[in-house]
């Protein structure tokens, strides 16, 4: 039988290191013989009204697997690692409403990853940016969470909007330093509970960390991934929906001014940074 294969690379050693996956690279075939041992996907969409999906994978064995999503009619596509033991992963339909192709691909030779199965999901959200509200893979949070209880404290008696994301905003700048010795694996995800627990962090921690604490609090909350205009380094920030607008948040940078006694402000221009993914 024909194989369906596709490249599956990694966008320098920041995606390696900082998101889960890769974008896709281009696709081939190649013929042979499917294996007898296979991964399996099932996929729930009890939470398509968030804009996600839970899916999880039966049969891994050692070879890698990724969760593909790509946006229906459009060159939009991105791919999630999963994990052994790992049930119901919370996967963003990153790409806005519209039809999706999510698709399980198993590691076949190199970097080729071959797809074993694929389902259709249609998203028809009535505001879209409710995603960014959202518990995912990305930006895990639950109300059991230290993370979401000390976002709760601090929002207290805010009201919610801006002076709840002001008061989350000034906490993670003044009580979490970037840490210039972390050097994670490939694959990493960060955990908002840990990054809090630390106390420290690199730009993703920060950004995820913030994400998490926000969107608690009803306060729709992008984690960006993509470069500073600056200087062209690969980077992680927040773009929040603050007073009627979406604001670019770059809490590591403020975070690092703060400690060397610099004036800051939590706005920053939005060309400074271009955007790779929103998630």
């Amino acid at each position: 039988m024909t194989k369906s294969i596709k490249v599956i690379s990694c966008i320098l050693a920041f995606a390696a290191a900082f998101c889960p996956a890769a974008a896709s690279a281009g696709e081939i075939a190649a013929a042979g013989e499917t294996a007898a041992a296979r991964a399996a996907m099932a996929v729930s969409l009890d939470k398509l009204d968030c804009g996600v999906i839970q899916v999880s994978v039966s049969g891994m064995t050692h070879k890698k697997v990724r969760i593909g999503i790509e946006a229906a009619g459009a060159d939009k596509s991105y791919y999630f690692p999963v994990y052994n033991d790992e049930d119901g992963v919370e996967i963003p339909l990153m790409f806005g409403n519209g039809g999706y192709s999510i698709c399980l691909y198993e590691e076949y030779e190199g970097k080729l990853y071959e797809m074993l199965d694929a389902r259709a999901v249609d998203l028809r959200m009535g505001d879209y940016t409710d995603i960014y509200l959202a518990s995912t893979v990305m930006v895990p949070w639950a109300d059991s969470d230290k993370a979401v209880t000390a976002a709760a404290g601090l929002a207290a008696g805010k009201n919610g909007g801006y002076a709840a994301f002001l008061a989350i905003y000034n906490y993670i700048v003044k009580n979490i330093e970037y840490d210039r010795g972390k050097d994670p694996a490939a694959g990493y995800r960060s955990a908002p509970d840990a990054t809090l627990a630390d106390g420290c962090g690199i730009c993703l921690d920060y950004a995820v960390l913030a994400a998490a604490m926000l969107r608690s609090q009803g306060v729709k909350c992008k984690l960006m991934y993509g470069r500073v205009s600056e200087s062209d380094e690969l980077h992680s920030w927040n773009e929040v929906f603050i007073r009627g607008r979406w604001v670019t948040v770059d809490a590591t940078k403020d975070a690092v001014c703060y400690r060397s006694h610099m004036p800051y402000s939590y706005t920053k221009p939005k060309s400074d940074y271009k955007a790779i993914y929103a998630f």
